[in-house]
C-alpha cells in the first residue's frame, strides 16, 4: 500500500474533485449520472466527482494505491466503488481553491472505492466548518489496478447516502465521448465553416476593394492599381478593360502627358524626352525611371516627398486629400511605361485622379476626351 495524500482538504459546496493535474472540472452532476451511486462519480472518462457530509470547510482525506481490491470495507459507513481509467499519472485532489497533487503508480485503468464515516452527522450540523471545530466526517479514496467494471453501492448506513444515490440513478448518464470517426467529422465540419466563414470575409473584402461590384476575371488579371481606380469609377473600369491594347497605350500616354501639363513640367527637356519614349514604346530615360531621382531632379536637396495642393476651385469636397501635381506627374509617366496596356492605362489614369479635387473632375474629363460615356 502506498499512501498519496493524507491531509485536509477545504471543501466548498460538498465535493472534491480528483481529476488530471491542471485541469479544471465543475460539473458534479452529470459526473455521476446514470450510476448506482451518487457518493463517487465517474461517468465523465479520468474524472472522479466525490461527495462529502460537510458543506464547507476542512475534512480528513486519505488517498491510498494498493496492488489489489482491499479485503474488507473495514468500519466505514458508506462505500462505493467505481472504475477510472487514467491517462497519466499526475492528478490533483481539489475543491475550488483548495489543492494537492497526488501521482498515480501508472496510467492506467484502476477500480476506485470511496468510503465514508460521519457523512449523516457532518450534513445534519453547521453548513461551515470552523477550525476548531471537531471533524464530523471522514474519507478515504482507494485505487488499484483492474478492468473497467459498473459502479457499486457497497455499503450504505445513512440518508444523506441513500439521497445521493438516489440522484444519480434519476440523473441521465451523459453521453458517451465521439468515436474517431465522429470526432473526425467534427473536425472536418469545423474546417469547413472556417473556411466558409474566410470565404465570406474574403469575398465581403473582395466587394469593398473593387466599389461594390465583383470584379471579372480579367479586371482580377491585370491587378494593381485596377481596384483603386474601381472604387472611384467602377464603370470607366470596365470600359478602359474592354478597349484594344492600342486604344489602352494612346489613354494612358495621354494621361501621363495631361498630369504633366497640370503639373507645368511638359516643357522641360528630361520631361520631354520621357514623353517621346512614351510616344516611341521605348523605356522611360534617366532620371524619369526612377521617382526618386525625378522627384530630387524637380527639387534638389528636397526631402518632401509629396506635398498637398491647397488650392483649389471645386467646391465638391474630395474623399482623399489632393497630392503634390509633381508627384502625379511622375507617377502617371511611370504607370504609363508598364508593359501590359491594361495595367498601364489604369495606373496612369488612376496617378490622374490624385492631383484634382474632386477626383471625378479628371474622369468626366478622360470620358470626353475617350468618347467613354
Amino acid at each position: 500500500m502506498q499512501v498519496l495524500f493524507d491531509g485536509v482538504m477545504e471543501v466548498q459546496y460538498a465535493f472534491l474533485h480528483l481529476l488530471p493535474w491542471n485541469t479544471a472540472f465543475d460539473d458534479l452532476i452529470s459526473a455521476r449520472g446514470g450510476q448506482a451511486n451518487g457518493l463517487c462519480g465517474a461517468a465523465q472518462p479520468g474524472v472522479l466527482a466525490m461527495t462529502t457530509g460537510l458543506w464547507m470547510g476542512a475534512v480528513p482525506v486519505r488517498v491510498e494505491a494498493l496492488d489489489r481490491a482491499p479485503s474488507s470495507a473495514g468500519d466505514w459507513e458508506e462505500v462505493v466503488e467505481v472504475s477510472l481509467t487514467a491517462g497519466t499519472t499526475q492528478y490533483g485532489l481539489s475543491a475550488f481553491d483548495s489543492g494537492a497533487e497526488v501521482t498515480l503508480p501508472a496510467p492506467g485503468s484502476y477500480r476506485v472505492r470511496w468510503s465514508a464515516s460521519g457523512m449523516q452527522e457532518a450534513s445534519a450540523g453547521p453548513d461551515v466548518r470552523m477550525d476548531d471545530d471537531p471533524a464530523l466526517d471522514r474519507y478515504l479514496l482507494q485505487l488499484w489496478p483492474a478492468p473497467p467494471a459498473p459502479d457499486a453501492v457497497l455499503r450504505q448506513t445513512s440518508e444523506i447516502a441513500a439521497y445521493w444515490h438516489s440522484v444519480a440513478r434519476d440523473t441521465p448518464p451523459p453521453p458517451p465521448p465521439p468515436t474517431a470517426a465522429e470526432l473526425a467529422d467534427i473536425a472536418a465540419a469545423e474546417e469547413a465553416e472556417m473556411l466558409a466563414q474566410q470565404q465570406q470575409f474574403e469575398d465581403a473584402r473582395e466587394l469593398h476593394l473593387w466599389g461594390g461590384q465583383r470584379p471579372t476575371d480579367l479586371l482580377r488579371a491585370i491587378g494593381w492599381p485596377t481596384p483603386q481606380l474601381a472604387r472611384r469609377d467602377r464603370d470607366l473600369v470596365d470600359r478602359l478593360a474592354a478597349l484594344p491594347p492600342g486604344r489602352q497605350r494612346s489613354i494612358a500616354r495621354w494621361a501621363a502627358r495631361r498630369a504633366c501639363e497640370i503639373a507645368g513640367i511638359d516643357s522641360l527637356d528630361w520631361v520631354v524626352a520621357g514623353l517621346a519614349a512614351l510616344d516611341r514604346g521605348e523605356p522611360l530615360p534617366a532620371p524619369l525611371n526612377d521617382w526618386t531621382a525625378a522627384w530630387d531632379r524637380l527639387f534638389p536637396g528636397s526631402t518632401l516627398v509629396a506635398t498637398l495642393r491647397t488650392e483649389t476651385t471645386v467646391e465638391e469636397p474630395a474623399a482623399d486629400p489632393p497630392i503634390a501635381a509633381e508627384s502625379v506627374a511622375i507617377s502617371a509617366v511611370q504607370a504609363a511605361s508598364d508593359d501590359n496596356p491594361a495595367r498601364a492605362v489604369m495606373g496612369a489614369v488612376e496617378a490622374l485622379t490624385h492631383g484634382v479635387t474632386p477626383p471625378s473632375v479628371m474622369l468626366v474629363e478622360v470620358r470626353a476626351q475617350f468618347d467613354l460615356e
